[in-house]
């Protein structure tokens, strides 16, 4: 045809030895090596003439044309000069001498010695010498797709007959690059990963215990994006131009699909939200969630989508708005349990976290739509109706498929609900998990449910929450369970944003005017969020019992921090835009770093500067006791909580005299004894023995004195008050 195409990027495959290599075979037997050339049809660059998507469009295959050539190597070949200057690029210094220096940053090298990277060519590359002899006559075609996630049918593929020769060395100099990784599958070194994982729960977990004890204010999430940075920047030394296994494992960690963030991450966070709901108290506001989480939502993303789109002019529409779309999603797990320990007002406390649920499905159904619309695919939504129908699916059928998902859990959980079995508790808590995942699967799945996983999810958690909780075996095992899950899955999404966020920082893709381009977004963010608000607040009072007040507002605003649904949303965009995907109209990695360094800046912000300063907001505002029956519940625990201390200091101080002993060590132990911490009621012994000694000296009438010394050993003192305390009771 007409059509005309650009190299967009050239690549090798090969193996670490001659039995394997290359991803075609000739006449059933492989080549040591293959290079792809992937060129692009320039009607497909054009945003105003895309190729479509349709499956059916004999148009479809000509997005791509990929040229393949195989490459043999040979002990006595000469080596191919024209392809020095490409392996000259990949590097693999000789071992260092002691004392010859600094060791080099392997993220400024900009060589090409691990594999999935690419380096400046060490010459002048001539494209037509790297073809094989009688490549325009000789050749295989056919119309096919990428080898590569998401193996789109969107190539025509030309393999060479001839091979081009190599000599063995350069074959030996192409495998010094380190194949640990392979777009999206592990090769040989897979089983690396567990090191990241392992050293940031040790981390994460220090950390959490830390902040808890002595500073529980602070999010756990913000530190964890720290110790991201921090760790990667620890690992980023190079090692004698060797990726060392920590650097490997947080290579694959930083490249990790999308679709595993979406799939893995996703549905265990939701579900454990979800089914820690009080759903009585949930349906009185589950209205005026909905009013926020539905057009509060679509308002938010549309004015979000302005303000990215008024700071990147070159990013298309679509695009700007499917990142308004995923800043739209709030995630106030914070100011959540903060609530809930100042007791704040049940009504505003479900309506924040029900909105955050709701919401999260919203987001991402529109972020669907229009992430879709940037990737060229607008013909799925080429007329109202067909997008109105998609729409309609996704908001109807999710829940519905929820609905039958948790009712079949909760059915089978019934049957395996007898008290103290150790199996059928094990058998309710599987049962959890497989609803968790597996509708989220059948609904986000693109070739069964098509529909919204983040709703369906939600709706199979709500049956489970209103009908499962009275016939569970172990309460406390499904919690600590799904807790320890939260914090694994916390950790590690947190901590891969942080280190992306300060590669790309560290980048040429991020400069001083991303990160004031940050700035404003946020404070855009919640600029779009009072408007959101005080919009809604009308009909949100009129929706149900609990009436928002001003203050109540100004709280919502200030509480709606981002989270887990933007970040993990983030990084699928930054697998799609870039690394493992090479079949965009032009290079994206710049965009996908600055995406990554935008969203997660935000999310950072949220959680450095809303999230601690809510607890004094609340207690300005006076909310910290929500209503005048919640303060006389509050009164009554703490009056119960009293009663049980000093029954438990009465009972410690009758055990210690009747076996003759002080157990001071024990109080350290116990915290309803923590008032008796170096106070006289710690050594009951020791103060009968006082006692005594004061009475005798009342009954011979002797002038009472201060005594210091010892008691087994031990110093023991009696200050002027105590004295005449005991002067007081031996007297009476």
């Amino acid at each position: 045809g007409n059509d005309t195409y650009t190299l967009h990027q050239f690549h090798f495959h090969f193996g670490e030895d001659e039995t394997k290599g290359s991803e075609h075979q000739m006449c059933g037997s492989p080549r040591m090596a293959e290079m792809h050339m992937v060129l692009l049809n320039k009607r497909w660059v054009a945003e105003e003439n895309p190729v479509p998507w349709d499956l059916d469009n004999p148009e479809r295959g000509t997005r791509l044309m990929v040229l393949g050539s195989m490459i043999m190597a040979y002990e006595d070949a000469p080596a191919n000069e024209w392809f020095q200057p490409i392996l000259d690029a990949v590097y693999f210094p000789e071992p260092r001498q002691s004392g010859q220096g600094k060791k080099r940053d392997f993220r400024d090298q900009g060589l090409a010695y691990f594999a999935n990277t690419s380096g400046p060519s060490q010459g002048p590359i001539y494209l037509d010498k790297l073809l094989p002899a009688e490549w325009n006559t000789k050749y295989y075609t056919y119309a096919g797709g990428l080898t590569t996630p998401p193996c789109s049918q969107i190539a025509t593929w030309f393999i060479f007959e001839n091979a081009v020769v190599w000599s063995m060395d350069q074959l030996k100099q192409l495998r010094k690059a380190t194949t640990f990784y392979h777009f999206s599958h592990v090769h040989h070194h897979g089983y690396t990963a567990i090191l990241y994982l392992c050293v940031m729960l040790i981390i994460g977990t220090l950390t959490k215990q830390m902040l808890v004890r002595y500073a529980p204010t602070i999010p756990y999430p913000m530190v964890v994006m720290l110790w991201g940075a921090v760790i990667n920047w620890f690992a980023s030394i190079e090692n004698d131009g060797q990726l060392n296994p920590m650097q490997m494992s947080i290579r694959m960690w930083s490249n990790i699909d999308g679709h595993i963030v979406l799939y893995v991450w996703l549905p265990i966070l939701l579900f454990g939200d979800v089914i820690k709901l009080n759903f009585h108290t949930m349906v009185q506001t589950f209205w005026q969630a909905c009013m926020l989480a539905g057009p509060g939502v679509l308002l938010s993303t549309i004015l979000t989508g302005l303000v990215v789109q008024y700071l990147y002019l070159d990013w298309s529409w679509s695009f700007s708005l499917a990142i308004g779309s995923l800043l739209s999603a709030t995630d106030p797990i914070a100011v959540l349990t903060l609530m809930k320990e100042l007791g704040a007002p049940k009504g505003l406390t479900y309506q924040i976290s029900g909105e955050s649920l709701f919401n999260d499905g919203t987001s991402v159904i529109l972020f669907t739509v229009f992430f879709d619309m940037s990737r060229h695919r607008r013909g799925q939504y080429a007329s109202v109706a067909r997008l109105i129908r998609i729409i309609t699916r996704m908001i109807f059928f999710s829940p519905c498929l929820g609905i039958l998902v948790g009712a079949i859990a909760v059915y089978w959980m019934k049957k395996a609900s007898r008290r103290h079995s150790k199996t059928d508790a094990l058998v309710q808590l599987s049962v959890l998990l497989v609803a968790a995942y597996l509708g989220f699967f059948l609904s986000d799945n693109s070739k069964i449910g098509q529909a919204s996983g983040i709703l369906t999810t939600v709706a199979c958690a709500a049956v489970i929450s209103f009908r499962a909780w009275p016939f569970i075996v172990s309460r406390e095992a499904i919690e600590n369970v799904w807790a320890t899950a939260e914090h694994v899955l916390i950790t590690m999404i947190f901590s891969v944003v942080g280190i992306l966020m300060s590669r790309a920082k560290l980048s040429q893709n991020v400069n001083g005017r991303d990160v004031l381009n940050c700035i404003i977004l946020y404070l855009a963010v919640f600029a779009i969020r009072a408007v959101v608000v005080f919009v809604c607040r009308p009909f949100m009072n009129c929706m149900g019992p609990h009436k928002v007040t001003n203050k109540e507002s100004v709280f919502l605003i200030w509480g709606g921090l981002r989270g887990v649904i933007a970040i993990a949303l983030v990084l699928f965009v930054k697998s799609v835009q870039s690394g493992s995907n090479r079949t965009w109209p032009h290079d994206r990695d710049q965009q996908a770093e600055q995406i990554t360094f935008l969203v997660g800046g935000v999310v950072f912000l949220t959680l450095l500067v809303n999230a601690p300063t809510a607890r004094p907001m609340l207690k300005c505002f006076g909310l910290v006791y929500g209503t005048a029956a919640d303060k006389y519940k509050l009164q009554i625990v703490d009056h119960v909580m009293m009663r049980i201390v000093r029954a438990a200091e009465d009972a410690y101080e009758a055990t210690c005299l009747k076996l003759k002993h002080d157990a001071v060590d024990i109080i350290r132990h116990c915290s309803l004894l923590e008032r008796l911490n170096d106070s006289s009621r710690a050594t009951p012994n020791q103060l009968a023995l006082t006692d005594g000694a004061l009475k005798a000296n009342a009954k011979t009438e002797q002038p009472v004195l201060a005594i210091a010394g010892t008691v087994n050993d031990e110093d023991v003192g009696f200050t002027l008050d105590m004295i005449q305390d005991h002067q007081s009771k031996a007297n009476g």
